[in-house]
């Protein structure tokens, strides 16, 4: 089994990432992660735990450690850390030889870090051993796209397969224009979320809705 440890574990994001690592047949969670403010202290007792029913056994009771590389048995880190802790804390673990999965926005415009989506460019994971040199790491830091590029690319990469690119020549199918529609059905999401700034769009009864040209 491939030990893994959640930066920011009590989080929403960090919750999603325990849910999916729950029986899972190639990793195991050894540590978890949190602010100074819960270190010592049992998960279970710390989290307010919202993605399920009911906490995952295998980490209810197990206490919670600073976020520092020295008190670390683990092989990956998975970040659910908001980007401003990210940005400090991510490139600790990497530098101590640790694989860093980020969650995370801080490092997504990085050159020398790979941007992935598994089932669309895995060959950028060839970034690493550029950023290892660059930055002097035993370690690496690896980020995903935001959730709503993700799901466009994964759509958009099949077509893409088949040769559908923008071409002027009238032999050949083309894609000129892609438009997106997103929502988002949070209660007072956009009133919360600066995000939204910028963005053409409309807001009715607490959702919004934009539009992009790509």
């Amino acid at each position: 089994m491939i030990k893994v440890a959640v930066l920011g574990a009590t989080g929403m994001v960090g919750q999603k990432f325990i849910q999916l690592l729950e029986n899972h047949p190639w990793f195991e969670i050894t540590a978890l992660m949190a602010s100074e403010k819960r270190v010592g202290k049992p998960y279970g007792k710390e989290v307010d735990w919202i993605v399920s029913e009911n906490i995952p056994e295998n980490v209810r009771e197990m206490e919670m450690l600073p976020m520092d590389p020295k008190y670390l048995d683990a092989d990956i880190v998975f970040s659910a850390l908001p980007s401003d802790v990210a940005r400090e804390v991510e490139p600790k673990f990497a530098e101590a030889g640790f694989v860093v999965a980020s969650n995370a926005s801080a490092y997504r415009m990085e050159e020398d870090v790979p941007l992935i989506i598994p089932e669309v460019n895995p060959d950028h994971l060839g970034l690493i051993e550029v950023q290892k040199k660059k930055r002097g790491w035993d370690g690496f830091i690896v980020t995903n796209p935001n959730c709503t590029t993700i799901i466009l690319v994964l759509t958009l990469k099949p077509l893409m397969d088949l040769g559908l690119k923008e071409d002027q020549s009238c032999d050949n199918a083309s894609l000129k224009r892609c438009r997106i529609s997103w929502c988002s059905i949070v209660s007072n999401h956009r009133q919360h979320n600066p995000v939204h700034k910028g963005r053409r769009g409309e807001s009715r009864n607490g959702a919004f809705k934009a539009s992009w040209k790509v």
